[in-house]
């Protein structure tokens, strides 16, 4: 009609799609406060109203997923019946024969770990890492988009997190985005592996690389291996015959001493090098 404009861009909203399509054509739920995607609502409430997940309150519940069949719980269910196959229940009202199903496991019988080999060509994990078969392959993450590539995705532009192409097919303006990078102020692309020590000792966050890595710092990348002496943060290469290395080269030499001088034969060996496999 004539003295109208109708605006292309918007759509009027009655009542009862406030808050659901706003500026949208499609009728999707949408954040009554953006235009992100919304799934967060009041149960109780008459109010079509639904939010994203910065805009919810912190009453709101996710209304789009499933929840645990239990009376009141507003939990999002995980566990279930393996012969049935649909997850009922969450954590807190698990059976004693309920399985996580929601998670992927190995498809070796009885086994509850979370699967990470496969077919390269298929790129589906379905077997553990003490399970995994000869010709099975890591195939968590992403592929490379090479074509016919069955290769892991590591290498992306600096400026995303997502990887593109692998080590043989990346160009030279992509880097690593898969490794975290060393967090000095200037910039730095070299990979983090130093960092303080958590509480209690715990292994922390590898923050700098070897250039830049400040007092105090320790190399998080072999903290699992390091001496096992108290206070001592050297890497661990002395150990018993073929189990883990345990100490360092100062301390297990200082134990192979005191073992010696009390006339028993020595049992620390550096477990870190490879042996001769004559038999």
């Amino acid at each position: 009609r004539r003295g109208k404009k109708h605006h292309s861009n918007s759509l009027s909203l009655s009542k009862k799609t406030k808050g659901i399509a706003r500026g949208h054509y499609n009728i999707s739920w949408v954040c009554k406060n953006c235009t992100n995607k919304a799934i967060y609502g009041s149960k109780t409430s008459s109010s079509p109203d639904r939010y994203c997940s910065l805009h919810r309150h912190a009453s709101h519940i996710n209304l789009r997923s499933a929840r645990c069949e239990v009376k009141g719980c507003l939990r999002q269910p995980v566990y279930g019946n393996v012969s049935l196959g649909v997850y009922t229940r969450c954590s807190e009202h698990k059976l004693a024969s309920h399985v996580n199903l929601r998670t992927r496991r190995c498809e070796f019988p009885s086994c509850q770990r979370n699967p990470a080999y496969g077919n390269r060509s298929e790129w589906l994990p379905r077997r553990c890492r003490q399970h995994r078969m000869e010709m099975d392959a890591l195939c968590s993450g992403r592929r490379c988009k090479e074509k016919g590539c069955c290769k892991r995705a590591i290498y992306g532009h600096l400026n995303s997190s997502r990887p593109i192409f692998c080590s043989a097919h990346r160009t030279p303006d992509l880097f690593d985005v898969i490794t975290k990078r060393c967090a000095f102020p200037g910039g730095c692309l070299k990979q983090a592996i130093f960092g303080f020590l958590g509480r209690d000792g715990k292994q922390g966050k590898k923050e700098r690389c070897g250039s830049h890595k400040l007092h105090g710092m320790l190399n998080l990348a072999v903290f699992r291996r390091i001496c096992t002496v108290e206070g001592c943060h050297l890497r661990a290469s002395f150990g018993r015959g073929s189990g883990p290395a345990l100490f360092c080269s100062n301390h297990g030499r200082s134990y192979m001493m005191y073992v010696h001088n009390e006339s028993e034969s020595c049992d620390l060996f550096n477990v870190m090098k490879k042996r001769c496999q004559h038999p």
